[in-house]
């Protein structure tokens, strides 16, 4: 996983044919922040619990899934 305590950076698909966008969902599976992704956005995580948490981005090509920790 990749370690985060404040915020971290997501660095969009620059060539992606259409619109993307990420979820974070907690170790649950409830939804904790959904925005649009352009080519790049930071994602502040300072209110969310510490744990184990999941990224999806989502774009026209695919589906990327990602582990991230929050400490």
């Amino acid at each position: 996983p990749n370690p985060a305590s404040d915020m971290f950076r997501i660095v969009g698909p620059v060539d992606s044919p259409g619109p993307a966008t990420f979820e974070l969902y907690n170790a649950n599976g409830v939804l904790v922040r959904k925005s649009s992704l352009n080519e790049s956005k930071l994602v502040h995580v300072h209110d969310l619990p510490k744990g184990v948490y999941i990224l999806v981005i989502h774009t026209p090509a695919q589906v990327t899934h990602e582990k991230l920790l929050l400490n």
